[in-house]
């Protein structure tokens, strides 16, 4: 099936737990995952240091008394290797090595890491009501690490995986089976909440994501669809060029512009000579592809960013030259007659030749805001009636004096 670059997704296929990023939009959803983890580094890094100081002035103030002897040489050395993985690993991502490295991706394994070390700090320690707090620290980082990183579905799994392996450290440490398996249990619920949040938050986050896309198509669908009706508004349907309406607009516009820096601008107005003979002898789709041969010629002449060619009424039309000084136009202006001389379209009817001719009237003038752009069209006009009586088929320069 042929897609346009407009279609829009179907947003009834993106139902939670089942929100699913389409193939075209993975890239485009992985930059926009990596910018949301940029910006939890940045707004959230020091609450995860805190986080980690309030939970560890809580055990040194209430547990403190069991803290001595080999508890207390565990402990110390567990929790600076914590302390060094969160802190080195949230430095790395806020200096925006995760920019060059995808540490988003290294996140999970930092919290793994975390939960492990946690989880041999509980086995490992000989004092009940320190093991008991130990096994709670545990669970709380797990949750403050997985909501506060807004990790993945696939990334708490890692975390959570990894943080199981601390139980390997069973055989050296100091519970029983009872408390094993209790620990256990308690570890297990706690992944199963961990993985129930980050789920939900994934979709959710995919939700908006696609969400977003689809209204950002749906605005560029209404902007093309406006660029279109502004465009079919302000076109001449035969020729393609701009309309008189648009001319005008873009006429008062330039003088304006030129009023204000005091620079001279210049106009072509030009008619095809007996036009009317040229229907009534070779037909009306003859006269409407001369129309359309001389317009390809007049976007050849209106070559400055600023020019625009345009149908004035019928066989006239006009050129707008805000760039170009008088010597310039009337060059532009005897380039165009020559062309339309060469193009050697048929013209039996015309008194002057075998072929259509132009009349074309050049105005030039300093636009102020005591005039109005008409002034220049009035001038231009003057020099196609002084075209005409000099027999048609030539250019002429304006001589109307300004007041």
């Amino acid at each position: 099936m042929h897609h346009s670059k407009f279609d829009v997704l179907n947003p009834r296929s993106f139902l939670p737990w089942t929100a699913e990023i389409p193939a075209e939009l993975q890239a485009a959803y992985r930059e926009h995952r990596h910018q949301e983890f940029l910006k939890l580094v940045e707004t959230r890094s020091a609450l995860l240091v805190l986080a980690f100081v309030a939970l560890l002035g809580f055990t040194l103030f209430f547990y403190g008394e069991h803290l001595h002897g080999p508890d207390l040489h565990m402990f110390v050395v567990l929790e600076s290797l914590v302390a060094i993985l969160l802190v080195g690993g949230l430095y790395a991502a806020h200096t925006r090595l995760a920019a060059r490295t995808g540490f988003s991706d290294a996140m999970p394994w930092m919290v793994g890491s975390v939960a492990a070390m946690k989880v041999v700090t509980v086995l490992m320690m000989v004092s009940k009501p320190l093991a008991q707090n130990e096994a709670y620290m545990v669970f709380l980082t797990l949750l403050v690490c997985v909501l506060g990183m807004q990790l993945s579905r696939q990334q708490a799994r890692v975390a959570v995986a990894l943080g199981a392996l601390g139980f390997l450290a069973t055989p050296w440490g100091h519970v029983n089976a009872a408390e094993w398996w209790h620990l256990m249990g308690q570890y297990a619920l706690t992944a199963c909440v961990c993985l129930f949040i980050a789920v939900l938050k994934e979709d959710r986050d995919r939700l908006a994501f696609l969400q977003a896309h689809q209204l950002d198509v749906e605005q560029r669908r209404a902007q093309f669809l406006a660029d279109q009706l502004s465009s079919l508004a302000n076109q001449d349907d035969l020729t393609r060029l701009c309309n008189r309406r648009y001319f005008e607009e873009r006429l008062r516009d330039e003088w304006v512009r030129r009023a204000y820096k005091e620079q001279d601008m210049s106009l072509l107005k030009l008619e095809v000579d007996h036009f009317k003979a040229l229907n009534a002898a070779h037909g009306h789709t003859a006269g409407d592809q001369c129309l359309q041969r001389l317009a390809e010629l007049l976007r050849q002449v209106a070559g400055q960013p600023a020019d625009l060619a345009a149908r004035y009424a019928g066989n006239e039309f006009v050129v707008l030259l805000p760039d170009t000084e008088v010597v310039q136009a009337f060059q532009l202006a005897t380039r165009l007659q020559v062309a339309m001389e060469k193009a050697r379209i048929q013209h039996d009817a015309s008194p002057l030749c075998d072929y259509v001719t132009l009349s074309i009237g050049v105005a030039s003038c300093r636009p102020c805001f005591k005039r109005s752009p008409d002034t220049l069209l009035a001038m231009a006009e003057h020099a196609v009636d002084s075209a005409r009586r000099k027999g048609r088929g030539c250019v002429s320069l304006s001589n109307l004096g300004l007041p």
